[in-house]
C-alpha cells in the first residue's frame, strides 16, 4: 500500500513589507551614525582628561618631593600659573572665566 502525502497550509506568519524595511534601514543608518559621533567625543574626552592628568600629576608628585621642608621656594609662580592657566583653558576647549 503506497502512503499518501498531503502538503499543509502554513504561511509562517510573515510578509513583505518593502516600506517598513527602508524605514527600519534609514533609522539603523542614524543610529550608527550616533553612535560612531558619540564614540568619537568619548574618545576625545577620555584623551582630554589623560592629558589634564599627565599635565597635573607631575606638579603633584614634585610636592611630595621633600616633605620634610615646610617652605616651597617658587619664583616667578604667578607667570608659571597663568601660562598653566592657559595650556588647561586650550585643552577643555574654550573654558571661560566668571
Amino acid at each position: 500500500m503506497k502512503k499518501s502525502f498531503e502538503p499543509f497550509e502554513n504561511d509562517f506568519g510573515f510578509s513583505f513589507v518593502d516600506e517598513d524595511f527602508e524605514q527600519v534601514k534609514s533609522q539603523v543608518t542614524e543610529l550608527e551614525n550616533a553612535t560612531k559621533t558619540d564614540k568619537d567625543k568619548i574618545e576625545e574626552l577620555s584623551a582630554r582628561l589623560n592629558a589634564m592628568f599627565n599635565s597635573i600629576n607631575p606638579f603633584l608628585e614634585n610636592l611630595k618631593t621633600n616633605p620634610e621642608k615646610t617652605t616651597i621656594y617658587w619664583p616667578n609662580r604667578s607667570d608659571k600659573i597663568n601660562a598653566f592657566q592657559e595650556n588647561l583653558k586650550t585643552l577643555l576647549g574654550g573654558w571661560e572665566e566668571k
